[in-house]
């Protein structure tokens, strides 16, 4: 089971030569998986000059990292980075956020617009199938099953269909 968190810019953001985001997330419930720039991280990309600094930081759990700076403004708008997880095995039913945040903006005159940037976070629900946690076989004499997998992380209670195809 996959999730994908999309960082969009709904309007044009074009005040900004800094840029310092952070996206944070339960480690504990999702794993990272990877990480596309969007459009409107590519295009600010392209239009780094001498001097510009770009990086992404994906090592730390539960913290993806964004920073670009340059001397001129950029235009973000529309989709600027597409970050997929996957749910853990051991993840339990419930919600699970992912929030981004704003660290640092300022503007080509080193003027700080971070309050100028609003973000929204998201809650995933995460719903198991518990089914899918368990692998068993009919046993020899065909009277009943052996589980030969199982993980006992997302599961109180286990029942066993008492119809088997195979």
């Amino acid at each position: 089971e996959t999730i994908k968190a999309t960082v969009y810019f709904p309007n044009v953001c074009d005040k900004a030569a800094a840029l310092d985001m952070e996206l944070t997330y339960d480690a504990t419930k999702i794993d990272f998986v990877s990480l596309e720039k969007g459009v409107a991280l590519k295009k600010a990309i392209e239009a780094q000059q001498n001097g510009s600094v770009y990086s992404e930081g994906t090592k730390t759990k539960g913290k993806i990292q964004w920073s670009i700076a340059g001397s001129n403004n950029y235009s973000f708008v529309g989709v600027f980075a597409v970050v997929t997880f996957k749910v853990r095995a051991s993840a339990v039913n419930g919600p699970t956020n992912i929030d981004l945040a704003v660290k640092n903006a300022a503007n080509s005159g080193y003027v700080d617009i971070t309050s100028q940037i609003s973000v929204e976070n998201a809650t995933v629900e995460i719903v198991r199938d518990s089914a899918k946690d368990f692998e068993y076989k009919l046993n020899g004499d065909k009277t009943g099953y052996i589980i030969t997998k199982y993980n006992c992380a997302t599961v109180a209670d286990l029942t066993v269909p008492s119809y088997h195809d195979g």
